[in-house]
Protein backbone atom coordinates (compact mmCIF):
# COMPACT_ATOMS: atom_id res chain seq x y z
CA UNK A 1 0.00 0.00 0.00
CA UNK A 2 1.39 3.64 -0.97
CA UNK A 3 1.66 6.46 1.42
CA UNK A 4 -1.17 8.12 -0.63
CA UNK A 5 -3.49 4.90 -0.20
CA UNK A 6 -2.62 5.00 3.44
CA UNK A 7 -3.35 8.73 3.98
CA UNK A 8 -7.02 8.58 2.00
CA UNK A 9 -7.46 5.71 4.32
CA UNK A 10 -6.77 7.59 7.40
CA UNK A 11 -9.04 10.66 6.11
CA UNK A 12 -12.00 8.39 5.63
CA UNK A 13 -11.73 7.35 8.53
CA UNK A 14 -11.12 10.93 10.37
CA UNK A 15 -14.34 11.76 8.60
CA UNK A 16 -16.60 8.96 9.67
CA UNK A 17 -15.13 9.60 13.02
CA UNK A 18 -16.61 13.12 12.71
CA UNK A 19 -19.51 11.81 11.66
CA UNK A 20 -19.99 9.73 14.49
CA UNK A 21 -18.75 12.96 16.81
CA UNK A 22 -21.83 15.04 14.93
CA UNK A 23 -24.22 11.90 15.64
CA UNK A 24 -23.20 12.03 19.31
CA UNK A 25 -23.27 15.68 19.84
CA UNK A 26 -27.10 15.66 18.57
CA UNK A 27 -27.83 12.72 20.74
CA UNK A 28 -26.21 14.27 23.71
CA UNK A 29 -28.62 17.38 22.62
CA UNK A 30 -31.63 15.65 22.92
CA UNK A 31 -30.95 13.65 26.69
CA UNK A 32 -30.19 16.99 27.73
CA UNK A 33 -33.47 18.31 26.77
CA UNK A 34 -35.22 15.72 27.82
CA UNK A 35 -33.57 15.63 31.91
CA UNK A 36 -34.56 19.39 31.70
CA UNK A 37 -37.76 18.49 30.80
CA UNK A 38 -37.94 15.50 33.44
CA UNK A 39 -36.70 17.96 36.23
CA UNK A 40 -38.93 20.57 35.65
CA UNK A 41 -42.05 17.59 35.69
CA UNK A 42 -40.42 16.38 38.74
CA UNK A 43 -40.40 19.46 40.19
CA UNK A 44 -44.05 20.55 39.27
CA UNK A 45 -45.07 16.70 40.78
CA UNK A 46 -43.14 17.81 44.21
CA UNK A 47 -44.82 20.79 44.18
CA UNK A 48 -48.22 19.40 43.40
CA UNK A 49 -47.80 16.26 46.50
CA UNK A 50 -46.59 19.36 48.91
CA UNK A 51 -50.39 21.19 48.15
CA UNK A 52 -52.06 17.98 48.71
CA UNK A 53 -50.46 17.23 51.81
CA UNK A 54 -51.35 20.98 52.71
CA UNK A 55 -54.72 20.65 51.93
CA UNK A 56 -55.69 17.19 53.16
CA UNK A 57 -54.44 18.33 56.66
CA UNK A 58 -58.06 20.17 57.75
CA UNK A 59 -59.55 16.67 56.58
CA UNK A 60 -57.37 14.47 58.83
CA UNK A 61 -58.10 17.31 61.87
CA UNK A 62 -62.36 16.68 60.56
CA UNK A 63 -61.83 13.04 60.74
CA UNK A 64 -59.69 12.78 64.47
CA UNK A 65 -62.71 15.12 66.07
CA UNK A 66 -65.53 12.64 64.38
CA UNK A 67 -63.50 9.73 65.87
CA UNK A 68 -63.30 11.63 69.10
CA UNK A 69 -66.76 12.25 68.96
CA UNK A 70 -67.79 8.92 68.13
CA UNK A 71 -65.67 7.42 71.29
CA UNK A 72 -67.63 9.77 73.48
CA UNK A 73 -70.72 8.82 72.06
CA UNK A 74 -69.46 5.11 72.38
CA UNK A 75 -68.50 5.62 76.02
CA UNK A 76 -71.66 7.24 76.97
CA UNK A 77 -73.52 4.62 75.73
CA UNK A 78 -71.73 1.86 77.75
CA UNK A 79 -72.04 4.08 80.87
CA UNK A 80 -75.78 4.64 80.27
CA UNK A 81 -76.35 0.91 79.81
CA UNK A 82 -74.24 -0.01 83.00
CA UNK A 83 -76.28 2.74 84.93
CA UNK A 84 -79.32 1.13 83.82
CA UNK A 85 -78.44 -2.11 84.35
CA UNK A 86 -77.51 -1.33 88.35
CA UNK A 87 -80.54 0.54 88.42
CA UNK A 88 -82.91 -2.19 87.60
CA UNK A 89 -80.52 -4.59 90.00
CA UNK A 90 -81.41 -2.28 92.86
CA UNK A 91 -84.77 -2.53 91.97
CA UNK A 92 -85.07 -6.59 91.81
CA UNK A 93 -82.71 -6.75 94.99
CA UNK A 94 -85.55 -4.21 96.21
CA UNK A 95 -88.05 -6.13 95.80
CA UNK A 96 -89.86 -3.65 93.96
Amino acid sequence: MSDKELIEKIYEKQEKISEDMGEVKITLARQEENIRTHIRRTELAEMNIENLRKEIEPVKTHVKMIQGALRFIGLAGVGATMLSAIIQLLRFLSGS
